[in-house]
C-alpha cells in the first residue's frame, strides 16, 4: 500500500507531476522528426519533463513556504510532500530528466557509457546543490 503524506499544500506536487508528464510527452513528439529514434524522443521527453516542471514546483513552492520581510525572505516551509518543503521536490524532476538522458545516451552508444553519463551527471549535480547550499548560508 502506497500512501501519500502531505501537509498544506503539498497535495500541488501530485499534480505537477502527472500534468508535467503529459505536457513533457506532447513537447517530445512536437519536437523531435519522424524517424529520429528512441534515443532522441526519450532525450527530448527527459529535458521537456525537467524543463515543464522543475520550474513550476519551485516557484511554487517559493510562493507558498515563505514570506517577505523587511530584512528579507522568511521561510516557514508548511506545506511539504512526504515531509519535504514542496520547492525541494522540484530536485526530483531533475534527477529523473538525468536518467531518461543516461538512457538515451545509452541507446546510442552503449551501455557502460550510459552509466557513466547518469554517474557523472548526479556527481555534477550533487556538487552544484551543495555548492548553492553552501553559498546561501547565512
Amino acid at each position: 500500500m502506497i500512501f501519500i503524506w502531505y501537509t498544506g499544500y503539498g497535495w500541488l506536487t501530485y499534480l505537477i507531476a502527472p500534468l508535467g508528464l503529459v505536457a513533457a510527452v506532447v513537447v517530445a513528439f512536437a519536437v523531435v522528426p519522424d524517424g529520429s529514434g528512441p534515443p532522441a524522443m526519450v532525450t527530448a521527453f527527459g529535458v521537456a519533463f525537467t524543463v515543464l516542471t522543475a520550474p513550476v514546483q519551485w516557484l511554487i513552492g517559493w510562493r507558498l513556504n515563505s514570506h517577505r520581510t523587511w530584512s528579507g525572505r522568511e521561510w516557514h516551509n508548511q506545506h511539504t510532500t512526504n515531509g519535504a518543503p514542496i520547492q525541494s521536490v522540484s530536485a526530483v524532476y531533475v534527477v529523473v530528466s538525468l536518467i531518461f538522458i543516461s538512457i538515451a545516451v545509452g541507446q546510442q552508444t552503449t551501455a557502460l557509457w550510459g552509466c557513466l553519463t547518469l554517474a557523472g551527471s548526479l556527481a555534477a549535480f550533487w556538487l552544484l546543490v551543495t555548492l548553492a547550499r553552501t553559498l546561501t548560508r547565512r
